[in-house]
């Protein structure tokens, strides 16, 4: 039972998380000029790759961060798992920042990397990945407040955000793509709020203290984790860094 109750919320959210992804293809496909509907599918497809990076990319420092809370919330040191995840939090936010930043002035060299014949298709990748980047760290928080309940044995949280998320894509798309015309950007700013609703809700329950006895502050006057803590953290982070990095090489 203890392990059926952790198992199924995350097997459905991850059912859910695929079919997120499937949202902007089945919106866009509905768009009205059946031109530009064929052009943004087949950007979609395109950026199916680069998206993994992307994914990778932010990912490294939530997967680090919250093995250590797992950690310090087994060993019963809540205080440090705070601590670990308030590191967590800015150091997501300022690498979602990079990633971000680095991606959005690369969009075009990233862009011929898709080996698109189609200047339009290109174009296309471009206005997407555009706006994709400039919202990376909503991604990163979004992965690090999934990551965080996960770690202190909470799946049903993470699976409601992640159904909340859905939802929100899917009428997002709609109103955008559908409905207003505005195309692939539409699809990827509806993709980019999709992931910042369902974060700040997320964070907001973790600082009112919802996670099972862990006290959470953001505040930047407490002491950041002890020297040897924050050598650990980076030890992880690095190997995350190396798996990540030997993922992306094979794929």
């Amino acid at each position: 039972h203890p392990i059926g109750a952790l198992a199924l919320p995350s097997a459905i959210q991850s059912i859910l998380s695929n079919a997120y992804g499937f949202n902007s293809f089945v919106f866009v496909g509905r768009m009205r000029d059946h031109d530009r509907s064929s052009i943004a599918t087949t950007a979609l497809s395109s950026v199916v790759g680069v998206q993994i990076v992307i994914f990778a990319l932010h990912n490294v420092l939530p997967s680090g961060s919250n093995t250590h809370v797992s950690q310090c919330a087994g060993a019963g040191d809540r205080a440090m798992a705070g601590l670990y995840f308030r590191s967590a939090f800015y150091s997501s936010v300022v690498v979602g920042s990079v990633v971000g930043l680095v991606g959005r002035l690369s969009v075009v060299g990233i862009s011929d990397m898709c080996n698109s014949d189609d200047p339009r298709v290109t174009e296309a990748i471009r206005e997407y990945l555009g706006i994709i980047f400039l919202t990376s760290p909503f991604f990163s928080v979004m992965l690090l407040v999934d990551g965080f309940f996960k770690s202190i044995g909470d799946a049903s949280t993470p699976f409601k955000l992640e159904l909340m998320s859905l939802v929100l894509n899917s009428v997002l798309n709609y109103i955008m793509v559908v409905h207003f015309d505005y195309g692939i950007g539409g699809s990827a700013i509806a993709a980019s709020m999709a992931r910042l609703v369902p974060a700040l809700c997320g964070l907001h329950r973790i600082l009112r203290g919802e996670n099972r006895g862990i006290a959470v502050s953001l505040s930047l006057l407490q002491d950041l984790p002890p020297g040897r803590g924050a050598v650990e953290m980076a030890a992880q982070w690095a190997g995350t860094v190396a798996a990540d990095g030997a993922f992306m090489a094979t794929y």
